[in-house]
C-alpha cells in the first residue's frame, strides 16, 4: 500500500514490493542490491549451466574414446576367449573419473569381463551416467562389444566448484556494491532530504523565505532550483498581497477618520441647532407682547401666552 493514499494512482496495486515505512535511502539500497543479486544469479546460473553442459560433453567424449580404445585393446582376448587378458585390458582405464564401470560381452558370454573403478561399490552414491557401446572387431568380424558406463562424480564435483565460485563472486560483488552504492545513495539522498526539510519548514512556519541548498548539478539539483524559484515567486506574491492589504487598510483608516470627523461635526451642528431652538422657544414663550407662528397658508401654528391673554 502507498504510505499516503492521496499519492497513489487510481487502480494501483495494494501489494508493495518493498515496505512503505522504509526511508527512500533504504528503498534505493534494496532496489540496487536486489537488481545486483538478480543479475548475478542469472549470470551465475547461465555460466554454471554452460560449464555443466561443456563438462558433460567432454566426459562423454572421453568415455567414448575409452570405449573405442578398449574395443581395440581387448579384441584378441575376446576372440581367444581369454577373460583374464580381457580384464587386464579393462584395467587400463585406471582411475579415470569419467568412467564408472566397463564390461565386455560376447554372444555366448554376456558377462565375459567386468571392471569397476571402485570395485563396484559406488562409494560416491551416484548412479552411473549414460552407456557408451563400441563393437569389438577381430579380423573383420564382430566378436563382442564393450560397454562403458560414465561416472557423474567429476560432473558433480565440477558443478559444486562452479557453485562455490558463483557464491564467492556474488559475495565479492555484493560487498563492492554496498561500498559503491553507499556513496551513490548519499549523493541521491542528501538533496532529497534537504528538499524535504525545506518543504517541512515552509509548511510548518509559513516562511517562504526558506531555500533548499543546491547539493547536486543533476535532475535533483534542477528540482531544488525549481523549488526555490517557486518559493521566491510565492514570497514575491505574498509581499505584494501584504502591501496591497496594508494600503487598503490605511485607506480604510483614513476614510473612517473622515467619517468620524463628519459625524462629530454634524453632531455639534445638531447640538447648536437644538440649543438655538431652545433659546428661541424660551424667548417666544416669555415675550411680553403677543406673538404667534403661522405657516405659508397663514394658518396659526402656535401662539405664546401673551397672545392668548390678549384674546382672552
Amino acid at each position: 500500500a502507498w504510505s499516503n493514499p492521496r499519492c497513489g494512482p487510481p487502480g494501483a496495486s495494494n501489494g508493495p514490493i518493498v515496505p512503505h515505512n522504509l526511508s527512500i535511502k533504504q528503498k534505493l539500497g534494496f532496489t540496487i542490491l536486489g537488481a545486483m543479486i538478480l543479475a548475478l544469479v542469472v549470470a551465475g546460473g547461465a555460466f554454471t549451466w554452460r560449464d555443466y553442459r561443456a563438462t558433460q560433453e567432454a566426459l562423454l567424449e572421453r568415455a567414448e574414446a575409452h570405449a573405442h580404445l578398449l574395443a581395440l585393446a581387448t579384441a584378441p582376448a575376446v576372440a581367444a576367449r581369454d577373460a583374464q587378458a580381457a580384464r587386464h585390458a579393462l584395467a587400463l582405464l585406471g582411475d579415470d573419473p569419467a568412467v564408472a564401470e566397463a564390461r565386455l560381452e560376447r554372444a555366448d558370454a554376456p558377462d565375459f569381463a567386468h571392471y569397476s573403478v571402485d570395485g563396484g561399490r559406488r562409494s560416491s552414491g551416484l548412479a552411473p551416467g549414460p552407456e557408451l557401446i563400441a563393437d569389438v572387431m577381430f579380423d573383420g568380424e564382430r566378436v563382442g562389444r564393450v560397454i562403458v558406463l560414465t561416472s557423474r562424480t567429476e560432473l558433480v564435483a565440477r558443478l559444486l566448484h562452479d557453485l562455490e565460485l558463483v557464491l564467492a563472486v556474488l559475495a565479492i560483488a555484493l560487498g563492492a556494491t554496498l561500498a559503491l552504492s553507499r556513496r551513490l545513495l548519499e549523493g541521491l539522498y542528501r538533496p532529497i532530504m534537504a528538499l524535504s526539510a525545506a518543504a517541512r519548514r515552509v509548511r510548518e512556519g509559513r516562511d517562504y523565505g526558506v531555500r533548499a541548498p543546491l547539493l547536486a548539478h543533476d535532475e535533483l539539483g534542477q528540482l531544488c532550483a525549481d523549488f526555490n524559484a517557486m518559493l521566491a515567486d510565492i514570497e514575491r506574491r505574498d509581499r505584494e498581497l501584504e502591501s496591497q492589504i496594508a494600503s487598503r487598510t490605511e485607506e480604510l483608516r483614513r476614510r473612517n477618520a473622515e467619517l468620524s470627523a463628519q459625524v462629530a461635526e454634524r453632531a455639534a451642528a445638531e447640538q447648536a441647532l437644538l440649543a438655538s431652538e431652545q433659546r428661541f422657544k424660551g424667548a417666544f414663550e416669555s415675550a411680553a407682547i403677543g406673538m404667534l407662528m403661522v405657516n405659508e397658508a397663514r394658518q396659526i401654528q402656535h401662539a405664546n401666552q401673551a397672545f392668548s391673554d390678549m384674546l382672552g
